[in-house]
């Protein structure tokens, strides 16, 4: 008996071997040397086992093996079955050699659970499988490669003519996938290939999703739009959604991710329709579409909840119909909206009928309607990658025309404003057109403004230029002639005379730029440490005696905690007070003047209250602007009504604010405060006069002068040869670069204006040279504008000045630059200490309203008006001729210091 049984056992094992030779089989798969890949399902038998039971054992019994089908096509597609699935599929290697090059068995599914593959080995088989929840399992260990799908390794060595089964187990408890794959049969190379190409496609899919995840959360942290929340939420999960059905999650080493998939389809889909009914506005618009969207995020949810508790089938089944209804109904909505004229919906339309195609194919795979290439199965991600590009490009056509839309309803609502009396209707109908006259018209205005800007600015350029360079010789010359012992002292009043009408000619020319530079805006700050206390004292003396003249009372509070020292912009910060205090006493004929300068909350508040006529509250508005002035009834008001415009421009330059409250008949209060930070241990540096300079120590300086314009050589060559110094003329830059080189000079004044090759291009020449590099640069021109000096100092000038040259100013620099030691005349140290020394009190003095008018000169640095108010006091009183000859010495020799100091003495 037991013979026989091992007899029939030998036979089932010979039937069961020869038995897929003798069934009808599909074709073998021949491998050679050059093979390089097939597809499995062009070759290979299926049985579906649908309870599924079978074993390999039970597979191999004459009754299953004989159950398999041949199935003829590249890709397999069984739709949302959940039957097992057997592969058979035979490989046919040549007699000559059976030893070939590795081959690679690839399932393009990261969604299946379970894929075994079984091989014969000699008489009995031995079970090699991979499961999807490690990245990768290779039970012939032949290769290695961390991969997205299972892939299997066959072995190098196959019998002539092998046969291998494949099982497929498509779902379990927490997974349930479409069974729509295919098997592919493919060499190292040809296989690494493909990855490659696959692993680029996503690479690029996931970088531009990564791109407008980024951009639009940049843009919602700007704008503050809530429709960017909506978009960013609904890219997150599609991203999601690609990045688990693309097996990704397997690659990194997180399998148990894969039963997510759903979900994120589910949400994504919620928040897609969120995104849609936010941008389309369908509450509003389309009430029955917007049923339809909500219904949908119904059946997202309800897809979630059917997942919880284990209905994968039926979830699976209620998402592909999610994905291909919510396209649609969003696609109808975009119609609807673009219909009704809402422009973004354009793209927003073209968006989602992509992304319809694109689900509609992939729902069709899902369900065995429609085979699976590279194409096909990637068409929702392509869709949706274009999907995502239009809906951002939606986005910010709805901001444009949200834009476009508060714009219209601002002219509006201004319109309806100025037009009261009209009605809504006719406005609406007109507002087209009065936009478009409106805007032309401005636009018309703008470029008349910007032209007469321009031909002003060339103007005042081109003028100061014009009329600075004549002034620089006649100033320089007359500056020379003035200390030149040798000429008489008959015609050094003429002298005197030129320079107090030069000064004079200078300063209305500086007060035309400071005017146009306050107009364009181009008025910068001059920092520096100054003693505040000294300041509003001399200003309170000043308009106390100015008050005393029209029989005003001048109150001046100066609270003591108020710093005595402080760090801003002395010179705008007394034109300020003196534009505000000015006008309070011009404006009032009876009672007082209050000047109140106080501390709160660290800044300094200045304040200017009088008693005078009042501003009318209709007039407030426009006593700022400039050439305005307040005109009492049957009053002319002298002056150009600059003053307060000017102040108000200064103030808000010093980051302040001039505020005005005034009622008519009672008075006006000024007010502004200013942050002056208190400065310690700051010490004046009176730099007193000594006389004038005849020499200097030392060894002997080589200067060279570069001008295009000869008597402006001239005069610097005049000031400063007597002086010691070695000098040298250049007619242009060139010349000035080429006698650099030569003469090797300490110090170069050269001209920013000049044929041949500008100052600019000269002074970056010179810097190159060897010399160029210790030599010090002092850059000359006519036209004093900041931008002048700034381009000057950037192309490599040490420093600038302005023409004419003011001999004191010109050998400051010169001392500064090249650490000179004067050399004073002794003589004229001697007259200086004895006028010094005199007792001023002796001195018959004008009355005290002109010493006032006189210091008020002084502290601003005018000293043509100082010179003039000395000749009006010689024409008042022979008495004051004494008086009048120390303070015309003074002003003759530009000591504005010593101006102040001596007017001071008689001012008390």
């Amino acid at each position: 008996m037991r013979i026989k049984k091992n007899i029939f056992e030998i036979i089932i094992w010979i039937i069961a071997i020869c038995l897929p030779i003798i069934s009808e089989s599909s074709e073998m798969i021949k491998i050679g040397k050059e093979f390089k890949y097939t597809y499995i399902g062009l070759h290979a038998d299926v049985l579906i086992d649908p309870l599924g039971e079978l074993t390999i054992v039970d597979i191999l019994s004459p009754e299953n093996n004989a159950s398999f089908k041949p199935y003829k096509s590249r890709s397999f597609n069984f739709g949302l079955a959940d039957d097992v699935i057997w592969l058979r599929f035979k490989i046919c290697v040549p007699k000559k050699n059976n030893i070939i090059k590795q081959y690679v068995l690839t399932v393009d599914k990261p969604n299946f659970p379970y894929v075994d593959l079984y091989l014969p080995q000699e008489s009995e088989f031995r079970k090699s499988y991979m499961l999807i929840r490690s990245s990768f399992l290779n039970r012939t260990k032949a290769y290695t490669w961390r991969y997205r799908h299972p892939v299997f390794n066959l072995p190098q060595k196959i019998p002539e003519k092998t046969y291998f089964y494949l099982r497929i187990v498509p779902h379990t408890s927490k997974t349930h996938a479409s069974s729509n794959f295919t098997v592919l049969l493919s060499d190292k190379d040809n296989f690494r290939l493909r990855s490659w190409l696959e692993i680029s496609f996503y690479g690029v899919v996931f970088g531009i999703l990564a791109s407008m995840l980024i951009y639009n959360m940049f843009l919602y942290l700007f704008l503050k739009d809530k429709v960017y929340i909506h978009y960013i939420l609904y890219v997150t999960f599609v991203s999601l959604y690609f990045f688990l059905f693309s097996g990704f999650n397997i690659l990194l080493g997180f399998p148990e991710l894969t039963h997510f998939i759903i979900y994120a389809v589910a949400i994504s889909s919620v928040f897609g329709v969120s995104f849609s009914q936010y941008f389309l506005s369908t509450r509003r618009y389309c009430p029955v579409i917007d049923k339809m969207l909500w219904s949908s995020i119904g059946l997202s949810f309800l897809v979630i909840i059917t997942l919880y508790i284990g209905y994968q089938k039926f979830a699976n089944y209620l998402i592909h119909i999610i994905g291909l209804a919510m396209p649609l109904i969003a696609t109808i909505a975009g119609a609807i909206r673009l219909k009704q004229g809402y422009i973004p919906a354009r793209y927003f339309l073209i968006a989602y009928i992509v992304l319809s195609i694109g689900t509609l194919f992939l729902s069709l795979i899902g369900l065995g309607l429609l085979p699976k290439n590279f194409f096909t199965i990637n068409s929702v991600i392509i869709g949706a990658v274009f999907e995502i590009i239009l809906l951002a490009t939606a986005i910010t056509d709805r901001m444009r025309v949200l834009r476009h839309k508060r714009r219209e309803l601002k002219e509006m609502e201004l319109r309806l404003k100025e037009e009261k009396n009209t009605e809504i209707a006719d406005l609406l109908e007109k507002q087209e057109q009065i936009v478009e006259e409106r805007t032309f018209e401005l636009k018309i205005a703008k470029e008349e403004a910007e032209t007469a800007n321009r031909a002003k600015s060339g103007f005042l350029a081109n003028m100061s230029h014009e009329l600075r360079t004549p002034l620089n010789a006649i100033m320089g010359y007359a500056q020379i002639l003035t200390l030149d012992k040798g000429v008489p002292k008959d015609k050094k009043r003429s002298l005197n005379i030129i320079k107090q009408s030069s000064l004079h000619l200078l300063n209305m020319i500086n007060d035309i730029l400071d005017l146009s530079k306050i107009e364009a805006q181009r008025v910068e700050l001059n920092l520096c440490d100054f003693d505040m206390s000294s300041m509003l004292t001399n200003i309170s003396d000043i308009f106390e005696m100015q008050a005393m003249q029209k029989k005003l009372s001048f109150i001046s509070e100066i609270a003591p905690d108020v710093p005595a020292i402080v760090r801003g912009d002395e010179q705008k910060l007394r034109q300020i007070l003196i534009n505000i205090l000015n006008n309070a006493i011009k404006f009032t004929d009876t009672g007082k003047v209050i000047f109140k300068v106080t501390i709160h909350e660290d800044k300094i508040c200045f304040l200017v209250e009088d008693t005078g006529m009042g501003i009318a509250a209709e007039v407030l508005k426009e006593i700022f602007l400039p050439f305005q002035q307040v005109q009492q009834k049957k009053q002319v008001i002298e002056g150009t009504g600059l003053g307060l415009a000017i102040s108000r421009s200064l103030t808000q330059l010093m980051n302040g604010e001039l505020k005005v409250e005034s009622k008519v008949g009672l008075g006006s209060i000024f007010s502004f405060e200013l942050e002056l930070p208190e400065i310690t241990g700051f010490v004046e540096t009176n730099d007193m006069d000594k006389g004038k300079v005849i020499g200097y120590t030392g060894e002997r300086r080589k200067i060279l002068v570069v001008d295009d314009i000869e008597h402006n050589r001239s005069v610097l060559i005049s000031m400063l040869e007597p002086l010691g110094f070695k000098m040298l003329e250049a007619v242009d830059g060139r010349d000035g670069v080429d006698k650099t080189n030569q003469f090797e000079p300490d110090l170069v004044f050269i001209d920013l204006r000049m044929p041949v090759m500008d100052g600019y291009e000269a002074i970056r020449q010179i810097r190159k040279l060897p010399i160029g590099q210790k030599a010090v640069i002092i850059s000359i021109s006519a036209s004093v504008f900041n931008m002048n000096r700034k381009k000057s100092i950037e192309s490599g000038s040490d420093n600038f000045i302005g023409k004419p040259f003011i001999l004191e100013e010109l050998l400051g620099l010169i001392q500064t630059h090249l650490s000179l030691d004067w050399i004073y005349d002794e003589k004229e140290i001697e007259m200086i200490e004895e006028i010094e020394g005199e007792d001023k009190t002796d001195l018959i003095v004008p009355p005290k309203e002109e010493i006032a008018i006189l210091f008020d000169l002084a502290m601003r640095g005018n000293i043509a008006g100082v010179l003039e108010q000395t000749d009006k006091f010689e024409d008042m009183d022979v008495r004051f001729t004494p008086f009048a000859s120390e303070l015309r010495e003074l002003a003759q020799n530009f000591k504005v210091k010593k101006i102040q100091e001596f007017v001071k003495l008689y001012l008390d």
